[in-house]
C-alpha cells in the first residue's frame, strides 16, 4: 500500500511540473496587455485610441457625435494592422475599453430615406449661432423667422398626431377610423433563378392598403387590414374612389354597422384633391354614413400601421422568391395568403384582386368641388346634420408670441362653413412629381430649402423676410 501511495505522489508531482513548464513557455511569448478600468495602467493607449477614432469615423450631421461605419470587430482588426500602436489588445479587451471610453462619442451609421425637408432645414438652422457678432440684426431676424416656420411645422405635426391618437382612444361602438395609403409598386418576374433579360420585361402591381380600427362589444379595439392588388398603376383619386366603393359595398363592411367614420391619409395628390371631397359628400347625402371626418397627416409625417403592414408584405415577398416564382397576380396573392396564416390576427387581414378599366370613369366623368383651397385646411367634416351641399373645413390657426427665448406659436382650431359647388368633369392625368430638390448640404441652406421655407411661410401667413 505504501508503494502505491508513493507512486501516486510522484505522478502528481510530475503533472505539476509539466503545468509549470507550459505556463513558463506561455509567459515567454508576448501577451496582450490587459487594461483595468483605471486609465493609469497604460497612459499612451487612450490618446492613441482617440486618434484612431478620429481617423476611422465621420462627423454625424446636426450633432456633435461621430458616425462609425464599421463594427467593433472590424475596428479591432484595423487596430491590429496599425504599426505604431503602443500595445496589442485582445478582442474582448478592445471591446471593453471601447464601450467604456468611446461609446458615448459615437452614433451607429444608418441609412435614412423619406425624411421631411422642413425638419432637415430645422436641423441645419440649429447649427447656426445667433450670438455670432459678425451677424447683422436683419440676418438674425431672418434666422428667427425661418426657425419660426420650422416650429410651426413641428407644432402642427404634434397636434395632428395627438388628434389621431385621441380618435383611436375615444372610439365608440358604431365608429371607425380608416387609414389608407399606397405601397411602392411590387415587381413581378422574380424567383430562385432569374435571367438577365427578365429585368427588361418585368410587370408591376399596385398595392393599396387600408387599416380599420373599430370598437368591439367587449370594449376592445380591433384592427382590420384590407389590401388591394391591381394591375392598374394609376395612383389617382379614381382608383381610391373605386377601392372605397367596393369596400363599403362588401358584406363584411356592412356587418360592422359603422355610422361615423374618420378617414386618415397623407398629403399625396391622389388623396388631397376635390374629387374625394365630393365623393364623401355624396356618401353623406345618400346616408351611407351619418358623419365622415376626412383628415390629413402633416406633410412627410404620415407613417401609420398601414406602412407597418407594407413592410411585412415586403418581407413575405422576399421570402417567397427564394423557393418559388412570382410571375402573376395570383402568385402574389398566394404569397400573401400563405404567410398570412402564420401571422397573428390572420383572420382580420384580407387580400383582394381589383381589376377595372379607368376608361369607364373618363367617359362618365367625376364630380368635383370647385370653390375651396385645399392647402389651407387639414380636416373636413361631412355630416347629414349640415344643410345640403355644405361641410366644415377645419384648420389650425397659429399665433406667434415673442418671449425672451424666441418665438412660440400657439395653435387654435378654426372652423369654416363651406358651400360645395359640385361640377362634373373628366379626370385629368396626375402630373409626375419628379423634380429634384437639390443636393442636401449639412451646413448651408440650399436654394431649394429657401424656396420651400418661403412657400410654407406664405401658406401659413408667417412673416419670412425682414
Amino acid at each position: 500500500m505504501d508503494v502505491e501511495k508513493e507512486e501516486e505522489k510522484t505522478k502528481k508531482q510530475q503533472q505539476q511540473q509539466q503545468q509549470q513548464q507550459t505556463q513558463n513557455n506561455n509567459s515567454a511569448s508576448p501577451k496582450p496587455v490587459k487594461m483595468n478600468s483605471k486609465e493609469g495602467q497604460n497612459p499612451e493607449l487612450l490618446p492613441y485610441l482617440q486618434k484612431f477614432l478620429d481617423l476611422h469615423s465621420f462627423p454625424c450631421p446636426h450633432t456633435n457625435k461621430k458616425t462609425m461605419p464599421h463594427s467593433i470587430n472590424v475596428l479591432w482588426k484595423l487596430y491590429q494592422k496599425m504599426t505604431d500602436k503602443p500595445c496589442s489588445l485582445s478582442p474582448s479587451c478592445f471591446r471593453r475599453i471601447w464601450q467604456q471610453y468611446f461609446k458615448k462619442q459615437c452614433v451607429k451609421a444608418r441609412h435614412r430615406d423619406g425624411l421631411c425637408q422642413l425638419c432637415e432645414v430645422g436641423h441645419k438652422l440649429e447649427t447656426i449661432d445667433e450670438t455670432n457678432p459678425h451677424l447683422s440684426e436683419t440676418s438674425r431676424q431672418n434666422i428667427r423667422a425661418k426657425k419660426n416656420v420650422v416650429l410651426r411645422h413641428k407644432l402642427s405635426n404634434q397636434e395632428i398626431k395627438e388628434q389621431y391618437q385621441s380618435t383611436l382612444d375615444n372610439l365608440k361602438i358604431g365608429q371607425g377610423v380608416l387609414t389608407m395609403d399606397f405601397k411602392e409598386n411590387i415587381t413581378l418576374g422574380k424567383g430562385p433563378r432569374e435571367l438577365g433579360q427578365s429585368w427588361y420585361t418585368r410587370e408591376r402591381r399596385t398595392v393599396f392598403g387600408l387599416q380599420l380600427h373599430k370598437r368591439e362589444v367587449d370594449g376592445s379595439i380591433s384592427k382590420w387590414h384590407f389590401n388591394v392588388v391591381s394591375e392598374c398603376l394609376a395612383h389617382d383619386a379614381v382608383f381610391v374612389k373605386m377601392v372605397l366603393s367596393h369596400l363599403f359595398a362588401s358584406e363584411l363592411w356592412q356587418s360592422f354597422k359603422i355610422e361615423r367614420l374618420a378617414v386618415w391619409c397623407d398629403n399625396a395628390p391622389h388623396f388631397r384633391n376635390k374629387a374625394l371631397l365630393a365623393y364623401f359628400l355624396e356618401l353623406c347625402k345618400s346616408k351611407d354614413f351619418l358623419e365622415i371626418y376626412f383628415c390629413y397627416f402633416e406633410a412627410y409625417h404620415g407613417k401609420s400601421g398601414v406602412d407597418a403592414m407594407f413592410g411585412t408584405m415586403t418581407s413575405w415577398v422576399n421570402e417567397w422568391i427564394k423557393t418559388r416564382y412570382l410571375n402573376t397576380t395570383e402568385d402574389l396573392l398566394n404569397c400573401f395568403n400563405f404567410f398570412n396564416q402564420f401571422s397573428p390576427n390572420s383572420d382580420k387581414k384580407f387580400f383582394y384582386n381589383l381589376s377595372f378599366s379607368p376608361s369607364l370613369w373618363t367617359e362618365k366623368g367625376q364630380n368635383e368641388i370647385s370653390n375651396i383651397k385645399l392647402k389651407e385646411y387639414q380636416y373636413f367634416h361631412f355630416s347629414t346634420k349640415f344643410p345640403e351641399n355644405t361641410f366644415q373645413a377645419l384648420r389650425y390657426a397659429f399665433k406667434s408670441l415673442r418671449t425672451e427665448s424666441g418665438l412660440i406659436e400657439l395653435a387654435g382650431l378654426v372652423k369654416d362653413i363651406k358651400e360645395a359647388k359640385i361640377i362634373k368633369q373628366n379626370p385629368k392625368k396626375q402630373p409626375k412629381f419628379s423634380k429634384s430638390l437639390g443636393v442636401v448640404n449639412d451646413s448651408v441652406l440650399t436654394p431649394s430649402d429657401e424656396a420651400y421655407l418661403e412657400k410654407k411661410a406664405l401658406l401659413w401667413g408667417i412673416k419670412y423676410k425682414f
